[in-house]
């Protein structure tokens, strides 16, 4: 696993130094936005009421390059899924089932970002999509899956206009063949 973080973080540092490299160039407004996310997760397709439970916990980080006129964006993502294996017994609400072998996910994906409305106003709807790439874990073995595609939804609110720092609320689905993943997430971007 240890290689595979490893490679992530390698081709993570490769995009930013090439999107934020282009990006100084033709933005002097904020050229690099920094966010991370928390949220759940449910699991589709073939990773549905299988060997999985259905839900999960995601944290993430993302890098933001915007483009003018500033309705465009590049965005870089790394994220972490945890689904706890079907064995698990929940007893008495949420009690985490260390004993059973975890299902993790570690997507990293290359999105555009479309806003949907003036760059002026404070709220930001926006749509954005890419391809990503996917690690999974699941009792000591750990390897790659076929590439996927991912989709997002988001509304973001500027709270410090000055700064264009701003909060968000994401819904994703990431796609790997017949497995998928929808995610809502809430985050932050400074």
């Amino acid at each position: 696993m240890r290689t595979h973080l490893v490679r992530a973080a390698l081709a993570s540092a490769i995009f930013l130094a090439a999107t934020t490299s282009n990006a100084q160039a033709v933005s002097t407004d904020r050229p690099l936005q920094i966010g991370f996310m928390l949220g759940g997760a449910a699991a589709t397709g073939s990773y549905s009421g299988g060997q999985i439970h259905n839900t999960a916990g995601v944290i993430g980080l993302e890098v933001q390059v915007p483009l003018p006129p500033r309705r465009l964006a590049v965005r870089g993502d790394l994220a972490y899924f945890s689904f706890f294996g079907t064995n698990c017994l929940l007893v008495g609400g949420f009690r985490p089932c260390f004993n059973n072998p975890i299902v993790d996910l570690v997507p990293m994906s290359a999105n555009l970002v479309a806003r949907l409305n003036d760059p002026s106003t404070r709220w930001s709807p926006y749509l954005l999509g890419g391809a990503a790439l996917y690690l999974t874990s699941s009792g000591g073995n750990v390897g790659p899956t076929p590439p996927g595609a991912g989709l997002q939804a988001g509304l973001g609110f500027e709270v410090r206009p000055a700064t264009r720092t701003n909060v968000f609320i994401e819904w994703r689905h990431l796609s790997m063949g017949t497995a998928g993943v929808s995610s809502v997430t809430m985050g932050a971007r400074f």
